[in-house]
């Protein structure tokens, strides 16, 4: 018998050793530079070096625990930015790095201080920006209700504006209009923008939902002020989120100043007239900033996912046992079952993290233009920050719960790290905006690009609504594969053409059945969800075909020709043909495929070599997102492949073993067996 321990390590190790690409450059690619990659390995290592940051009691901790955890962690990171002279850059690779753990900074950082910087004056915004960035003001975010969510206009706590005394009166007026769910308001922040229905004129005129900045709690006691009622609302589902107070908030007729409107667009006279802003849906300014944040951030907890699991298939042998294996039980990464799924999740990884870095660029542009009053983005960013958010949160999701089950048995372990990951981003696909909420707007942004397109079928295309191009042609073109070759064309124009003719006429069908009378949009939500992802998926696809040219983005990164730039080209190429294939039944049902080519069975035929091809590629590729072990938290996916022996060490700490006999003996278990004892007609010996 040969040691199945020992033999993890040289698995592992002849894994890397038969790759060819050079970590390092795509690393710093990933990472944006060489300098980027080693200012980040300089803050993991303090990090990791202080007891403070430890994961390893995560799973055995309450939600109390890991709250107050948070806190010691957020006072820990300042002391070491003023011991080491760092600044805010480091706090942010910081924060990344604990990302794993939601934590209540991060709506503090995700939420709070965008809105307040891009929706506050630059008076606001002077006035406040340094006591945000140095955690004198902690805040929260607080829009959602008990009874109101996503429908902003429903909102029913108030903001009446009193010209006499020159303040604005908050107040939750129901049982319902409590704030639920606020990150960081249970017991953490001391100050909220609270989003609120504005009434002027003593509460005879409404003007609609606005943002106030409230203080919730005494600058110096943490005490709460007065009017103001808070806590946390409990644990969540799977116990994610362990370490942010979601909490809710009532407001008892709460005064604030006039100056505490957020103002930079809307405003509010001391005589009480109100000062509209120059574009009705300016207030997405704010929604597009955490939607932004999301897509990169959930991409590389997907390339986290893909690590774990990856690692896992490399080193667990099972089945197979034969001469060609040297009399070693086979690698379940070598199995189809297993790098069909597992491969495709690679390249998602690195494609929704270019998308994402795509996102952040287009609202980092697009907010700079609202600070001069100019829209013109806005409608755009909005679109496709709503697409991207629905589609890559439910993506990623079922990606962590696959790569889970790739695992097995052991993927059930807290101590696979994919468990903690799912609990804590699940809830993606309904904060910030309901899933189907969103597809709704996709597809109203759609069919009212397809209406601008038919009074004007010259107009210019956005990236967000190019698809809609092919319905401009005198014909629509149908795609023939006859050949694997085809669909393996680094232009990507086959899978492109799918891509868009699936999602163009899908939007095209509704428009028609709305426009017979046969539906509305709000009773097609189920045809808006197709819709909404056919949309998202030929953007993302567009986008990883842009990346993979001859004169984009990887050959500036990675070099034109080198292997790295090769092999990163069949990544992306992958993750074009395989959403192809996530198409199919759209992409037959409106016959975008040539019936008489064997269009379908090549396309799983060239997805098959591009997923074989990177097999060999698969560990260099997980080690250039530079995960460290602690950053992993997994047992399973541990670098050097000992796997059995992280997770025998792992149960180690389980309190429950600290003790050969559990403390519930003598009052439970004891009597029990004694019981049986009394009412057994065997009697047993000391030793059976």
């Amino acid at each position: 018998m040969h040691d199945v321990n020992a033999q993890t390590a040289l698995d592992m190790r002849a894994a890397r050793q038969g790759g060819t690409v050079q970590t390092v450059q795509i690393a710093e690619w990933l990472h944006h530079s060489s300098e980027a990659l080693q200012r980040r390995d300089r803050v993991r290592a303090a990090l990791e070096a202080d007891p403070v940051f430890s994961k390893r009691d995560s799973p055995f901790l309450t939600h109390a625990q890991k709250v107050e955890r948070s806190h010691g962690q957020i006072l820990r990171m300042h002391q070491i930015l003023d011991a080491h002279g760092w600044g805010s850059e480091e706090l942010k690779i910081m924060m990344k790095l604990i990302g794993s753990e939601p934590a209540p900074w991060d709506l503090h950082e995700g939420a709070f201080r965008p809105v307040v910087m891009s929706q506050g004056s630059n008076e606001q915004a002077k006035k406040w920006g340094e006591l945000m960035e140095h955690y004198r003001v902690f805040g929260a975010y607080a829009q959602t209700e008990l009874g109101h969510g996503t429908q902003v206009s429903s909102l029913e706590t108030t903001a009446t504006y009193d010209p006499v005394r020159k303040e604005f009166e908050i107040h939750t007026p129901t049982l319902t209009a409590r704030k639920w769910w606020i990150g960081a308001a249970g017991k953490t922040a001391n100050v909220c923008v609270v989003q609120a229905r504005l009434l002027l004129d003593a509460g005879r005129k409404e003007m609609g939902p606005h943002l106030f900045w409230v203080q919730i709690r005494d600058w110096d006691t943490h005490e709460l002020m007065p009017g103001v009622k808070t806590g946390d609302i409990g644990p969540k589902a799977y116990a994610g989120y362990g370490g942010v107070d979601n909490g809710y908030l009532m407001f008892d007729r709460v005064r604030i100043p006039r100056e505490n409107m957020l103002c930079r667009f809307a405003q509010v006279t001391p005589d009480g007239e109100y000062v509209k802003p120059p574009h009705a849906k300016l207030s997405y300014g704010g929604m597009v900033s955490i939607r932004a944040n999301m897509i990169e951030s959930l991409a590389w907890h997907l390339a986290s996912a893909s690590t774990v699991s990856i690692r896992y298939a490399t080193v667990r042998r099972q089945g197979g046992a034969s001469t060609r294996t040297g009399g070693l039980e086979q690698q379940v990464i070598s199995y189809p079952s297993t790098y069909m799924r597992l491969i495709p999740l690679l390249a998602k990884a690195y494609a929704f993290i270019i998308v994402g870095r795509s996102m952040s660029e287009l609202f980092n542009e697009m907010a700079g233009l609202l600070r001069t009053g100019d829209t013109s983005l806005l409608a755009e960013a909005h679109a496709v920050s709503s697409g991207l958010k629905v589609f890559v949160s439910e993506q990623v999701t079922a990606g962590l719960e696959s790569a889970r089950k790739s695992m097995g048995g052991h993927g059930y372990s807290a101590f696979s790290g994919i468990g903690n990951l799912f609990a804590n981003f699940v809830p993606s696909q309904t904060y910030e905006g309901d899933n189907f909420v969103l597809n709704m707007q996709v597809a109203r942004a759609a069919l009212k690009t397809l209406l601008a397109i038919r009074s004007n079928p010259s107009q210019h295309f956005t990236p967000s609504s190019s698809y809609l191009s092919v319905l401009t042609l005198a014909s629509l073109p149908r795609i023939s594969a006859p050949e694997p070759h085809v669909w393996l064309d680094h232009s990507g124009s086959p899978a492109l053409c799918v891509l868009d003719c699936r999602a163009a006429l899908l939007v095209q069908q509704l428009e028609k059945r709305i426009a017979a009378g046969e539906t509305s949009l709000e009773s097609a939500s189920w045809e808006a969800a197709r819709i909404a992802k056919a949309v998202s998926q030929a953007f993302v696809a567009s986008r990883a075909a842009d990346a993979l040219q001859d004169d984009g983005l990887l050959a500036h990164a990675l070099g034109k020709g080198s292997r790295e730039w090769e092999v990163m080209r069949n990544v992306l190429q992958l993750y074009i043909l395989t959403s192809v294939e996530e198409g199919l039944a759209d992409v037959l049902e409106l016959q975008v495929l040539d019936p008489a080519s064997d269009s379908v069975a090549t396309l799983r035929q060239a997805i098959l070599q591009l997923a074989q091809s990177i097999v060999p590629e698969a560990i260099r590729l997980t080690d250039a997102f530079s995960f460290s072990d602690w950053e992993l938290n997994s047992a399973l996916g541990v670098a050097d492949g000992r796997v059995y022996e992280a997770l025998i060490s792992r149960a180690g700490d389980e309190p429950l073993n600290q003790t050969d006999i559990v403390g519930s003996y003598k009052s439970s278990l004891k009597p029990l067996f004694e019981r049986g004892k009394d009412k057994a007609r065997i009697r047993t010996p000391s030793k059976l």
